[in-house]
């Protein structure tokens, strides 16, 4: 991985699998990591080990809107950005197709 050292992340999906690893990893490699989900209180652990916490619904402009604003506030920037959040995309994109 390359030198995450000081480098801002925000990583959705954060409460299991693939965005949990990711989290964990990013920790590792000294990113200060930004764990967002649904549902928060299943993040405990990755708060435990240096994650901060973010309730964030991918499905939400709002709640988008609030997570990216707050991190912003308290870093100035973000990074990396992992969207780990399986179907948010696609879900967000077909709002959007004609027909």
């Amino acid at each position: 991985m390359a030198d995450m050292q000081g480098k801002t992340a925000l990583v959705t999906g954060a409460s299991a699998g693939i965005g949990e690893a990711t989290v964990r990893d990013l920790l590792n490699e000294g990113a200060i990591v930004y764990a967002a989900a649904r549902r928060v209180e299943r993040m405990k652990d990755l708060e435990a080990v240096g994650a901060r916490l973010v309730a964030l619904d991918v499905t939400n402009e709002e709640s988008m809107i609030n997570a990216v604003t707050s991190i912003l506030d308290e870093t100035g920037r973000i990074d990396i950005l992992l969207i780990g959040r399986r179907g948010a995309i696609a879900r967000r994109s077909d709002r959007n197709s004609p027909g």
